[in-house]
């Protein structure tokens, strides 16, 4: 452990008692506390668009760039398949210039990164101002 919080920059005087570390979201130097940068939401669908399979044609007609790092099947985080023709055992579909993109039935990693993105998505373009139920006041001008 000592040399786990030597590693961090973290100062720390053994004393029998328990170690608690705050995570701050921020950059910087402390010597009581881990900073951390979390990725912005754009960062995290990039990270994301290592998992899509993209047809040849597109990438031929500029529609999209090829993948300027390519990710391992192993280590991306979810898998969207391409198909000229309609998937039969599919979770989710999509068909994007004459192409079906789609999550397969059976791929269970690729289906749960999926919910999350949903919902990551959905959190990011909740409206803020709906979750304040302050009155409206209409004020006359004339």
């Amino acid at each position: 452990m000592r040399e786990f919080l030597d590693l961090l920059g973290i100062e720390f005087k053994p004393d029998g008692s328990e170690i608690l570390l705050p995570l701050l979201e921020a950059v910087g130097r402390s010597t009581t506390a881990i900073h951390m940068q979390l990725r912005s939401a754009y960062d995290v669908l990039r990270v994301f668009e290592s998992g899509i399979e993209i047809p040849s044609a597109h990438l031929e007609a500029g529609i999209v760039e090829p993948l300027k790092s390519p990710v391992s099947p192993s280590r991306r985080f979810f898998t969207v398949r391409s198909s000229g023709k309609r998937p039969e055992n599919a979770t989710v579909q999509i068909l994007f210039r004459d192409h079906w993109f789609y999550i397969d039935a059976t791929d269970s990693r690729s289906k749960r990164a999926f919910m999350f993105l949903r919902t990551f998505i959905g959190m990011r373009l909740a409206d803020a101002g709906t979750a304040q139920r302050a009155p409206i006041l209409t004020v006359p001008v004339n």
